[in-house]
């Protein structure tokens, strides 16, 4: 229609183009940038600078979140397998079960910047996620977040 075809011509976008910057404050620029839009926690730690991110989306690549929605039994809305990731480290870094707050997994992340896939941490959460997904292949885990949140694998 020719309203609408109008009303997108007629549309504004602001485009910035960034020279030389580094990844990180890229990132940072972004990260200060969408605090004002609705995006999940787990979407904004993306923009985060150190290594937690890469490593957060190095897990996302194991068989349990290549078949997520099967074996766990949610999607991956809005970084869902991201954040239970975080979530799972934050406990596993901490040596117990953690309260969970955006301010204490983005404290994670900054106090892990430095993290890499030879970390213990990176290892083990690895091992205990190939280890449900060996468990519970074949089944659709309706306490899988329960399970995770209690701490009873990690």
């Amino acid at each position: 229609p020719m309203k609408l075809q109008n009303k997108f011509n007629n549309f504004q976008l602001s485009v910035v183009i960034l020279r030389n910057y580094s990844e990180e404050e890229v990132s940072e620029l972004f990260l200060r940038h969408q605090d004002g839009t609705p995006l999940k926690a787990a979407e904004k730690r993306r923009a985060l600078p150190g290594n937690m991110p890469k490593i957060i989306i190095e897990l996302e690549k194991l068989k349990i979140f290549d078949e997520g929605d099967k074996v766990l039994g949610f999607p991956n809305k809005h970084s869902a397998y991201a954040d239970l990731i975080a979530k799972c480290m934050m406990d596993l870094i901490n040596n117990e079960i953690s309260p969970i707050s955006v301010p204490r997994i983005r404290k994670l992340f900054k106090e892990n910047e430095d993290i890499d896939e030879k970390s213990i941490y990176f290892t083990k959460t690895k091992q205990n996620f190939n280890f449900l997904y060996d468990c519970f292949k074949q089944n659709v885990m309706s306490l899988f977040k329960l399970v995770v949140t209690l701490g009873c694998i990690f």
